[in-house]
């Protein structure tokens, strides 16, 4: 009887240290740049990793590649585009919208829709 669980112990480590390989995989697939070997790390893919990680991190890479579709898309066209979030911060201006109000990259993520609106217009 010890034997078998000694077997049994055995194969559900081995099986444990396999997942938690495969979830640092997981990390390295997603762009996770930070791996940490502390056991938390590893609780929660030996709980859930497996084919249903494989599959959560399939979806996220081909969201991403989806998203820079999309952007790619919105930086070509001639039309401005924004997206605001709820306190009026721009999330996203494309090319045709930074040049036609001359502003970088850098300067828009410090604005809010109420700094290039006319004064007389009333906003603030």
């Amino acid at each position: 009887m010890q034997k078998k669980i000694g077997v049994y112990f055995g194969s559900s480590l081995g099986f444990a240290l396999i997942l938690s390989f495969f979830s640092l995989f997981q990390k390295r697939l997603l762009g996770i740049q930070e791996i940490s070997l502390e056991f938390k790390a590893f609780a929660i893919p030996i709980l859930f990793g497996g084919l249903a990680g494989l599959a959560i991190a399939i979806i996220y890479v081909r969201l991403e590649n989806k998203s820079a579709q999309l952007e790619d898309y919105l930086d070509h066209i001639d039309n401005l585009v924004q997206i605001l979030s709820i306190d009026k911060r721009f999330l996203y201006v494309n090319k045709a919208w930074r040049d036609a109000l001359q502003y970088s990259p850098e300067e828009v993520k410090k604005l809010t829709l109420a700094d290039i609106m006319h004064p007389e217009c009333g906003f603030r």
